[in-house]
């Protein structure tokens, strides 16, 4: 009877934890974290535009994987827009808001030079 208490207990937990979704629940954000973001948005940047210069990739589908990128980047910096700065992350921040999110990204050039 124990046995048949114990399953229908982690079947209950297990079921609570997937229905309310425990299971995704996101790391909290980081200076580190926005950086390692935006350096691998750079890295898929790159790796797409080689694509579609050597030919592999026709002008549709560059458009949507630029489209999906720039959408990337906007919850990124949403994300950094909603992040609570410490006095010690001033400069950090002020990279981010006078730099990084202040001037066009080489994604929003790039879909600006084929695209608009």
């Amino acid at each position: 009877m124990k046995l048949v208490a114990t399953i229908i207990f982690f079947l209950i937990i297990a079921g609570a934890t997937w229905y309310f979704g425990f299971y995704n629940i996101n790391p909290i954000p980081t200076p580190e974290s926005f950086k390692e973001k935006l350096s691998e948005l750079n890295v898929q940047f790159s790796t797409t535009k080689t694509q579609f210069e050597n030919g592999v990739m026709d002008a549709k589908t560059y458009k949507k994987s630029l489209e999906d990128l720039m959408d990337k980047q906007e919850k990124l910096y949403a994300e950094v827009k909603k992040y609570t700065w410490t006095e010690s992350q001033i400069a950090e921040y002020t990279s981010w808001a006078r730099g990084i999110m202040k001037f066009p990204s080489d994604i929003d050039n790039e879909y600006q030079k084929y695209f608009k």
